[in-house]
């Protein structure tokens, strides 16, 4: 059985960043439009206030995301 595996030990956050007004409702990306059961994603429906940086990412990431319960 394999031993489990701290996130921080295999895999490193992203530092690159991107100014929130280079973001669309088409490539604008959050857990609320990331579907269920790997069906892929939706549209966003807000953007992030102008003016801010929030962490970039590409094809090859992988996002990791934090589900609050409400």
């Amino acid at each position: 059985m394999n031993k489990p595996v701290r996130l921080k030990q295999a895999a490193e956050y992203s530092k690159k960043r991107i100014k929130s007004k280079n973001v669309s409702l088409e490539n604008y990306i959050t857990i609320d439009n990331i579907l269920q059961n790997k069906a892929g994603i939706t549209y966003a429906v807000n953007l992030p206030p102008q003016g801010n940086t929030m962490p970039a990412y590409y094809s090859e990431n992988i996002l990791v995301g934090n589900i609050r319960l409400t």
